[in-house]
């Protein structure tokens, strides 16, 4: 068997790990010239990426922060063999560059020639690095078989714990709450009655597996990403903010890769680098550009969005309660970021960056102060010279020239960036970067993360299920961060799919034994009711979506809560009854074709909640019609009271 490209051991370095054994007299050498010509640039003479120093065969065994790298007698399984394949994401070296088949068979040979009974000299290391904190507790999952169905997986990890706890799941979800759940969570919507007839119609057995394809392929998939990302990633933010981001392209920049299927760890490099280039989108500057130059504000932005940690109480001192967040990292990250500022240029706003300055110093609550050097949790210190004149930063030669790829017109850009620094030593194959992700999309699609809060991965919120996030993050990872892969996995599982109502008194919430309840975001809702009495899928008026984005600002909140203004707006509303008692509210028009009241109440709840009524329901909801004589505004009244029912503001 040839590997192709196993391109440079730089991959070896990028997980970095290795065996305590002596390659083969015949093969370490050629290996060896082979790593020198491909790798040893980012891996051990400029720098040492992601830890990992290829020069010297001791320092290969020694691995870097992504652990094992080789299987030692086994390259088919190796790690660096797959990084280094022609498809891989990540593919190393970076770039176009391929290694030729002789010199990846090469490399191949070397790690074929190593013996296999040998350990990872860092076995220890990695285990820490790569496991839950309490992920010992639990067995050991290499009886899961790889290559496995990522939805197969999350059943199987997901009912370990029932089995363990004692705890009886809920059935399936029949078909139209199935259908009214995946829509809202992928399209952000609910079906219309055509497309819930249609669905329910399929007597296909892979009906559901089909819909989730055609919900992923559909338009408003991206829509709704973009709707739920831009404020976990930015805020809710007021009318002037939403505007801005529409105008300079943010919002169109998240509907572009979440249509596209750009790779996370891709958005989070150019939303951090903000710079235009071959390789990366200008737009995504916009992350850093509207926290308007304060550091601080796009530290604390950074860390939750990207690593799933909350480090604002490490500004003062190490956190008081998660011990492994120290201020130093708090302060490390706001330097890799302090050199910026906003800038508007003739190709558009822009976050420049400055060649030198900003050594700042910070000071504990003992008074004691520290130089603020460039670092993060769980990564290395980036070495920078101070230089004697910190006031020089104006000189061209700290700065790249217009040959080095800047195109004309853009911001000039240091010679050492620290933005660029952060991209490559500690965002990149961070081992926090697809945890994070996992768990924050697992929170959006099941109500809950594996990790609650979400953004709160540290000591003192340990995971309910460490070893399903170690092996998703690991999957999400190994498959280029792909997100659509991740969204299909989940939803695609039986876990997913479950009754929300509780079979069994003693499950709890993180036990994931039936579906939670999930508040609908604003634009959901309102999208949701304007299908509901009109029967089209059509975008609501531009003002009453600014009206419902402001009364209802959360996206996955913690605990969700009522507000007085969510009462006012859905208890009165007059755009809302002029369109009850317009042509438009179809669904009125519907219900009224029917002239027996029981089977008006059926209809109204068939087509707002996707379902049947009950005895009561049907009593009630029929009495109500019958005692205004079916009248039109008895049906809207009816109608009114199901929209802006708790029920209906849920996906459930």
């Amino acid at each position: 068997m040839r590997y192709r490209d196993l391109s440079c051991a730089l991959a070896i370095l990028f997980f970095s790990a290795a065996w305590v054994a002596p390659a083969s007299e015949a093969t370490e050498p050629a290996a060896m010239a082979t790593l020198r010509e491909n790798c040893f640039r980012c891996h051990g003479e400029e720098k040492t990426s992601s830890r990992l120093d290829l020069r010297t065969l001791d320092t290969i065994l020694t691995g870097g922060k992504r652990g094992p790298a080789i299987v030692p007698g086994k390259p088919e399984v190796s790690r660096l063999v797959e990084v280094l394949q022609p498809s891989a994401k990540p593919h190393m070296p970076p770039g176009k560059k391929q290694l030729s088949p002789e010199q990846i068979d090469t490399v191949a040979s070397w790690i074929a020639s190593l013996d296999p009974d040998l350990l990872p000299r860092n076995e220890d290391t990695v285990k820490a690095a790569h496991s839950s904190p309490d992920s010992a507790s639990h067995p050991d999952e290499s009886f899961v078989p790889p290559g496995i169905n990522p939805s197969l997986a999350i059943d199987f990890f997901v009912a370990a714990r029932w089995q363990q706890r004692g705890v009886k799941a809920s059935p399936l979800c029949d078909d139209a709450t199935f259908a009214r759940r995946l829509y809202l969570d992928l399209i952000g919507r609910i079906p219309t009655a055509n497309e819930l007839d249609t669905f329910l119609g399929d007597t296909d057995s892979q009906k559901r597996d089909r819909l989730i394809e055609q919900l992923l392929d559909h338009p408003e998939f991206s829509s709704h990403m973009a709707d739920v990302f831009d404020v976990l990633l930015m805020g809710r933010g007021d009318a002037r903010n939403l505007s801005r981001r529409q105008r300079h392209g943010w919002r169109e920049y998240l509907e572009t890769s979440f249509a596209e299927n750009r790779p996370w760890d891709q958005m989070a490099r150019e939303m951090v680098l903000a710079r235009n280039t071959e390789q990366t989108d200008v737009r995504a500057g916009w992350f850093l550009y509207e926290r308007g130059g304060n550091h601080q504000d796009i530290a604390e932005a950074i860390s939750p969005n990207f690593f799933g940690l909350r480090i604002e109480c490490a500004q003062c001192h190490d956190h008081p309660l998660a011990s492994e967040i120290e201020q130093a990292h708090y302060w490390g990250l706001v330097a890799f970021f302090n050199r910026g500022k906003n800038e508007d240029t003739p190709n558009g706003p822009r976050v420049v960056e400055s060649a030198v300055g900003g050594f700042n110093q910070f000071a504990d609550l003992s008074g004691d102060s520290q130089a603020a050097a460039l670092t993060f949790f769980a990564s290395p210190v980036v070495p920078e010279a101070i230089p004697e004149d910190e006031e020089e930063e104006d000189k061209d030669e700290n700065y790249r020239s217009q040959n080095d790829g800047i195109p004309e017109g853009e911001p000039r850009v240091p010679r050492f960036s620290r933005r660029e620094k952060f991209a490559e030593e500690i965002l990149e194959d961070h081992p926090l970067l697809a945890r994070a992700f996992v768990n924050r999309l697992w929170a959006l699609l099941l109500g809950r993360g594996i990790v609650h809060p979400f953004d709160r991965m540290d000591s003192m919120h340990p995971p309910s299920h460490p070893r399903l996030l170690d092996w998703l993050a690991e999957d999400f990872r190994q498959h280029g961060h792909d997100v659509q892969r991740l969204v299909r996995s989940i939803v695609a599982s039986r876990r997913y799919q479950l009754e929300s109502l509780p079979a069994d008194q003693n499950a709890l919430p993180e036990d994931f034994a039936y579906a939670l309840d999930k508040p609908l975001i604003a634009e959901s809702l309102l999208a949701s009711m304007h299908i509901a009495l009109t029967g089209e899928a059509s975008p609501p008026p531009e003002e009453l979506l600014r009206e419902f984005r402001r009364t209802f600002p959360d996206v996955m909140p913690d605990e969700p809560t009522a507000t007085l203004g969510q009462a006012l707006l859905l208890s009165n509303h007059l755009e809302w009854n002029a369109l009850l008692l317009s042509e438009r509210a179809k669904t009125v028009e519907i219900i009224m074709s029917l002239t027996d009241p029981d089977m008006q109440a059926q209809q109204a709840f068939w087509i707002v909640f996707g379902r049947t009524p009950d005895s009561e329901e049907a009593t009630v909801a029929s009495d109500y019609l019958r005692q205004r004589g079916g009248s039109r505004e008895a049906v809207a009244q009816l109608l009114w009271a199901m929209v802006t029912s708790a029920e209906f503001r849920m996906n459930h």
